[in-house]
């Protein structure tokens, strides 16, 4: 049996002491969200019988937070839970052993920076996945920015594929680097002709030629128009 994981481990430092009580309330939310220790029926109000303080103070932290943020917490959290340790006025441990929750923690950060104002503060999240048996495309990782006006996400799987289609752009565009010998031979005689016929721009476009990279079909087929220059060049004008 293989298990996966997929872990980082950063830390974030807010500006402002009340960013940082929010992130904490929010990370709490979003842990008791994925145990299932709070539900949406408890945070809007309609079932707090049986809530703690604690529990009643985070509904009131969540009730100031405008609509599109709660539906944006609220789905982040069905995906599990993060790690996330105090260590400081407004500064956070946040990490996964096995596997956590980036949705999660990139919401609560976004939704943070966002209500407090702070458009200054990025964060940035880097993370491996793997697997504790060798298995063919279980491994890799990512990256995740945070800011005030949103998270974006970026992963090593989407990069070597950009990579891969830039190669191939390039290769398409640009063609082998090589000349083919047969191709060389015929640019030679054709410039020749050309020279004799004192035609110094087409000699100087056919020195271009030999200087564009191309497939070998296109230069099977460029060769070929060059032939018909050089029988044309030759022609009989009597």
């Amino acid at each position: 049996m293989a298990n996966n994981y997929s872990q980082w481990s950063e830390i974030f430092e807010f500006k402002t002491k009340e960013a940082a009580d929010l992130f904490e309330a929010l990370s709490t939310i979003c842990w008791k969200l994925g145990n299932e220790e709070l539900d949406e029926s408890n945070l809007d109000g309609s079932n707090t019988e049986d809530l703690d303080e604690e529990d009643l103070n985070l509904v009131v932290v969540w009730q100031g937070l405008d609509e599109a943020h709660q539906k944006t917490l609220l789905e982040d959290s069905e995906h599990g839970v993060f790690e996330c340790d105090r260590e400081g006025t407004c500064k956070f441990w946040v990490y996964a052993d096995e596997y956590g929750n980036l949705d999660g923690l990139g919401s609560c950060a976004h939704v943070a920076l966002s209500t407090t104002g702070d458009h200054d503060t990025i964060f940035t999240v880097t993370w491996a996945d793997y697997c504790s048996k060798p298995r063919i495309g279980e491994f890799g990782g990512g990256w995740m920015v945070i800011h005030a006006d949103g998270v974006e996400y970026g992963n090593t799987h989407d990069a070597a594929g950009k990579a891969v289609e830039a190669i191939r752009t390039k290769i398409a565009f640009e063609g082998p680097v090589s000349i083919d010998p047969r191709y060389d031979e015929v640019l030679t005689i054709t410039r020749e002709v050309i020279e004799k016929g004192e035609h110094p721009s087409m000699a100087a476009f056919v020195d271009r030629l030999r200087e564009l990279p191309m497939e070998t079909e296109t230069q099977k087929m460029v060769a070929e128009l060059l032939v018909t220059l050089i029988l044309y060049c030759n022609r009989d004008t009597r």
